[in-house]
């Protein structure tokens, strides 16, 4: 199978220490389940395994940006749904377009461009004295805070998201909190909004019901 030019792009993991699986392996868990599913098709292994080393092989000491994760693995189930996720992974072009998979993972420490700058993944911009800088749209930009306008999350810093009702920034949601679940980042880490209640509820563990 070949190996996606996306996924190399942001292929890292970033192992806990102690007890429980950190956001990062959740989301490694999630993408390469789909992963393995692409495998199974083309006769291959389907536990996940040469996903899952992949990703701790391409380097173990990035950031994971949990917005963007969570942007991604949307963008993942759209793909499924409409049946052009695997043919995807086995493209060896990468997308024309900016897609949220492109900046899953990232050094914060090594960022060297400037806001303004062209980049091509938010850890290639430097880290400001305040704020967030992000790449979007292959420029170094600030990221906007909480009332911000904005048209998608990627606009805004990693503890809100883009409401679409408004096309404003605002905060993500807490554990219990009302959600509507027209974006995948509503959510505080680790929650997710169902489809009843809208309540942002606990994400469950791997293999469970």
């Amino acid at each position: 199978m070949k190996s996606s030019v996306r996924l190399v792009a942001f292929a890292a993991v970033v192992y806990s220490i102690g007890c429980g699986k950190s956001d990062a392996e959740k989301f490694a868990d999630s993408y390469c389940a789909e992963v393995a599913k692409c495998c199974g098709q083309e006769g291959k292994a389907t536990n996940g395994k040469a996903c899952h080393d992949l990703m701790t092989l391409a380097g173990t000491a990035g950031t994971y940006n949990s917005a963007n994760g969570n942007a991604c693995l949307a963008e993942m189930r759209s793909e499924v749904s409409a049946g052009t996720f695997c043919a995807r992974l086995n493209s060896t072009s990468s997308s024309s377009s900016s897609s949220p998979c492109d900046a899953v993972f990232g050094d914060a420490s090594t960022g060297s461009k400037k806001v303004g700058e062209s980049c091509d993944f938010d850890f290639d911009c430097a880290t400001p004295s305040t704020g967030e800088v992000g790449c979007n749209l292959g420029t170094c930009t600030v990221l906007l805070a909480a009332g911000g306008a904005c048209t998608f999350t990627a606009e805004c810093v990693h503890a809100a998201f883009c409401d679409s009702s408004q096309n404003v920034c605002a905060a993500r949601v807490a554990a219990g909190g009302t959600c509507t679940g027209s974006d995948s980042a509503e959510c505080v880490d680790g929650y997710y909004c169902p489809s009843s209640p809208k309540q942002c509820t606990a994400q469950v563990a791997t293999g469970a019901s």
